[in-house]
This record gives C-alpha cells, structure tokens and sequence, in this order.
C-alpha cells in the first residue's frame, strides 16, 4: 500500500513539509503497528542507500540552499538493530513523545483499531521538552 508521509523540507521557507511517498504492508491494524512498519521501512531504506554517488544537481541546489554540502558518508557501519528500534519507537509513541496525524486527525490511542487508505497522508510530530524553570 502506497502512502504519503509529510516531512519537514529543510531549507523551505513558504513549504515547510514536503510529501514523500513510503510503501508499507496492508492490512495494519492500529498506531502501533502503523511504526512497527514504518521503522521497518526506514531500516530496509537505510541499509539499501548507495554509497559513493555523485550528488546531483537538485541536490547540489538544496544544499547550497541549506549553505552546507554534504556527501552522504556513514560515520557508523553498523547496522542498527531493529529490535531495538522498534522498541524505542514504541516506548516515544507511548510516552506521548510523537504524535500521529493521519489526513489531519490526530490518532490519540496507538492500541485504537486504525484503517489506512491508499494515499493517506500521514504527519509523525516529535515533540521535544523546552528547557527552562517553573517558579
């Protein structure tokens, strides 16, 4: 099943969120298993990145429009574990640490039955804590 995930477009000013599209199983069943498989794809997409590839010309323009070049070197050869992965995924979904948007209804529950559609847009939204005091 085809759907589309809205990221944030670094460098885009007027455009703040870019869609991609991410290919992921049928037949998921709630929040939970929603990042389950969306962990899954982004591990298989991170191990099959080429290496070595000249940049091309978009993206030589998106660079020189961030003002930094980077070449898509790894620092760390080892391969994550999607065990562990997943878990922290789950463990931030949990903890209310990110949010699910699906065509701009927030999924509150990650234990909530969930039905996807072919061309849903979803928005993942990591909240962080501000620092700062309460007096």
């Amino acid at each position: 099943m085809r759907i589309w995930i809205l990221v944030k477009a670094p460098g885009r000013l007027k455009e703040p969120l870019a869609r991609r599209e991410w290919e992921i199983p049928a037949g998921i069943g709630s929040p939970r298993e929603l990042v389950t498989a969306l962990v899954e794809a982004s591990l298989a997409a991170f191990a099959a990145r080429p290496q070595d590839l000249p940049l091309t010309e978009a993206e030589m323009e998106e660079m020189k429009a961030l003002g930094k070049f980077a070449f898509g070197f790894r620092c760390n050869e080892e391969r994550p574990d999607r065990d562990r992965a997943v878990e922290a995924a789950l463990l931030a979904l949990e903890d209310g640490l990110v949010r699910i948007y699906r065509n701009g209804e927030a999924l509150e529950d990650p234990d909530a039955p969930l039905k996807l559609d072919e061309g849903d847009e979803l928005l993942l939204l990591r909240l962080s804590f501000l620092a700062g005091r309460l007096w």
